[in-house]
């Protein structure tokens, strides 16, 4: 299989990834501003926050400015911005070429899908939109996710091809949880410490960001306890979106591309991946918590090598 195809494989993937976490993140966003639940201390930074989880606040601020951003900006500039090239408009963009690219190499299903999912997002694009046309919109892009997932995982081989993909996803998704509790951390120590309604609010915030309130709630009954947030996020071995989850993830897809003689295009990452993964399998997540934001296990991963490929290359 030529580079070309494999590099488009993976980010085709991790485009998909993107757009569905920056739906949900916007999504959560949206409910929590309708609800009115969050208290003025950390209200100011919300948006400014969703921006830093997309990865879109240096862009944001090089457009608009360093002014405080403003709701409508902020989704505009996620979902349908073209100057934005982490919006979910150029996520499915960048997937469909990559998708084309690959078409001899994976199920027509797939590309019908993310073609399909693409020509909505245009199409939707040129439309005006209100806060219910956004609700709908981000529904749709999660489930144009889930998807190209499930084709994924019933329609194709396990090969080389299956392996890369997966691999795309699952680190895409680990740099989306490590952004959320970067920003969960830094929020907590912008409050004032002994606070323990504000602690609440950013763990709970946080776990519905990752999706993940309801499985943190089966093991943590009766009660939330946001000491134990962080560990479950970074730690916990059966939740689909903690960080150790997805490296562990990314390893084994890793294992199985050498083990179809695909050396070429795992080589570098296992070097890195190895590396994380014992560092993250060596931290003592029990005795942190949200007020642990200088942690160098997460200034590591998140100017790690695997992190700093371009983020809209298409083949």
């Amino acid at each position: 299989m030529l580079r070309r195809v494999a590099d488009s494989l993976y980010w085709m993937s991790r485009n998909i990834e993107r757009a569905e976490n920056n739906a949900r993140v916007l999504g959560v966003q949206l409910i929590k501003e309708l609800e009115g639940s969050e208290k003025e201390i950390t209200k100011n930074h919300n948006w400014n926050t969703i921006l830093e989880i997309c990865a879109s606040a240096s862009e944001f601020q090089h457009l608009y400015g360093n002014r405080l951003p403003k709701e409508e900006a902020v989704i505009e500039y996620i979902t349908f911005s073209e100057h934005n090239p982490n919006s979910i408009y150029n996520c499915a963009k960048i997937a469909r070429e990559n998708a084309r690219i690959t078409r001899d190499h994976v199920p027509n299903d797939l590309w019908v899908s993310v073609n399909e999912f693409y020509l909505y997002l245009n199409e939707t694009s040129q439309l005006q939109w209100n806060s219910k046309h956004i609700h709908s919109y981000l529904q749709q892009v999660k489930m144009a996710s889930l998807t190209t997932q499930g084709i994924i995982e019933s329609l194709m081989p396990q090969d080389v091809c299956y392996h890369i993909i997966n691999i795309g996803k699952w680190l895409e998704r680990a740099e989306n949880t490590i952004r959320i509790v970067n920003e969960a951390c830094e929020i907590t120590n912008r409050i004032i410490k002994g606070n323990k309604i504000e602690h609440f609010h950013c763990g709970h915030s946080a776990l519905q960001l990752v999706n993940g309130h309801n499985a943190y709630l089966k093991q943590a009954r009766p009660k939330m306890d946001s000491r134990q947030v962080l560990p479950f996020l970074v730690s916990d071995s059966t939740f689909p979106r903690s960080i150790r989850y997805c490296l562990n993830k990314v390893n084994r897809g890793i294992q199985q591309l050498e083990n179809e003689g695909a050396f070429v295009y795992s080589r570098q990452l296992k070097v890195v991946m190895n590396d994380l993964v014992e560092r993250c399998n060596k931290l003592k997540v029990e005795n942190m918590n949200l007020m642990d934001h200088k942690s160098d296990f997460f200034e590591l991963i998140k100017g790690d090598s695997w992190n700093n490929a371009p983020k809209k290359r298409i083949g």
